[in-house]
């Protein structure tokens, strides 16, 4: 390394200058940092990443599904017992899967042909099609194929995504580096 890029180094970084003159309490407070901020961004990568790989294209009932019930179905559909139309809840589990005449059900798990969810979103005719068109309210034939392949997949329901416990992912990074930063930490005690 030549002079003058020493020097325009420590002339945009003080701290550069100041460390490489001399080893002080201040130089190791900012290596100190240096390795917090290495190790929270390595953290914070980590479910972004494990999310990312969990991504499989199989569809997620709270990720893709209840977001779509939430905002057009829920309206008529949902908690609210003063404006639920008739007694049919797509918020709920027994809802959902509620069993209807000659061996059809609100949603028939793996068998999109036996869900009466999936006939409405897909009718042609507009007395059958839900969202009924005078709610303003319709599926996209992204929104609608997302609905049919959830139900082909097995319908799988989860609880709202609050009540479902945090799990933690298992990570293994090379075992150098493991080593190189625990010394580094064990340095800085």
């Amino acid at each position: 390394m030549d002079a003058g890029a020493s020097t325009l180094n420590a002339a945009a970084h003080p701290s550069l200058l100041r460390c490489s003159q001399t080893w002080t309490a201040e130089c190791d407070h900012d290596v100190k940092i240096g390795n917090w901020i290495l190790v929270g961004l390595v953290l914070a990568g980590l479910p972004f990443n494990a999310g990312l790989a969990a991504e499989s294209g199989r569809v997620d009932f709270n990720r893709h599904i209840r977001p779509l019930l939430s905002d057009r179905c829920y309206t008529c559909h949902g908690p609210d017992e003063k404006a639920r139309k008739k007694t049919l809840r797509l918020d709920t589990r027994d809802g959902l899967f509620k069993a209807l005449e000659h061996g059809w059900a609100v949603v028939t798990p793996g068998d999109p042909s036996r869900s009466e969810l999936v006939r409405r979103i897909l009718a042609e005719d507009a007395d059958d099609l839900m969202p009924p068109p005078e709610s303003k309210l319709s599926l996209s034939p992204v929104e609608r194929d997302l609905i049919e392949r959830w139900v082909t997949q097995g319908a799988e329901f989860k609880p709202h995504w609050s009540f479902i416990p945090k799990r933690f992912y298992a990570f293994s990074l090379p075992t150098l580096w493991l080593k190189l930063t625990f010394e580094n930490f064990r340095n800085t005690l």
